[in-house]
């Protein structure tokens, strides 16, 4: 397996309380996200020789949080969900893997669109691995 599935299944591995799949793409039914759905999307990867020996390697994935709210207890309740998952990546490092998280962007907090349109909560962690080479 490549390196950049390698760590989308190790990020699922640490969101499987959560339920997290990796998908290639995150494609639900409002019917699905009566449960809540946590979806691991890889979306880039760049390399950096930094000398004849050493590379620098970035991952880039998406941890999508979706659940049909009804309340503004819900919605609170989601918020707090997403933030508890932000942390448990905060400077983790994935086992055997020589690859860390060192940046996570929570931008913008939610989808407001989906909140007025659909009365679905949608959080979108960005997630930036570094490993070197």
């Amino acid at each position: 397996m490549s390196k950049i599935n390698d760590i989308a299944s190790a990020i699922a591995d640490i969101l499987k309380d959560y339920g997290a799949k990796v998908v290639s793409v995150p494609k639900y039914e409002l019917e699905d996200t009566l449960q809540m759905q946590v979806s691991v999307c890889a979306v880039s990867m760049k390399a950096e020789m930094l000398s004849k020996r050493t590379d620098e390697e970035i991952y880039v994935f998406e941890v999508g949080v979706m659940k049909h709210i009804s309340s503004e207890s819900e919605f609170k309740e989601m918020l707090d969900k997403l933030e508890t998952i932000r942390l448990l990546f905060k400077h983790r490092e994935l086992d055997n893997m020589g690859t860390f998280c060192f940046k996570i962007e929570n931008d913008p907090a939610y989808v407001h669109e989906h909140i007025a349109t659909l009365s679905q909560f949608t959080g979108i962690l960005t997630l930036y691995f570094k490993a070197f080479q």
